[in-house]
């Protein structure tokens, strides 16, 4: 057997819940926001797209959802 596999053998395998929930979670902050951003310019629709993007930009450099 080779060293590389007696390694891979060692390290716990990840179940990905936390990361999901993390995701999960991140992605329901991101629809408050964009849906908070729809009701700001007056609920016109077209524009949700747009919405999702600067809500998540806003989420990803700390915005508070409250700021809005």
């Amino acid at each position: 057997m080779s060293p590389a596999k007696n390694i891979k053998e060692k390290i716990p395998k990840k179940s990905g819940r936390t990361e999901n929930k993390q995701a999960v979670a991140g992605e329901s902050r991101i629809r408050e926001l964009a849906y908070r951003l729809y009701e700001m310019r007056g609920r016109s629709n077209g524009n949700d797209r747009g919405d999702w993007f600067e809500a998540e930009k806003r989420i990803r450099s700390g915005e508070n959802l409250h700021s809005c």
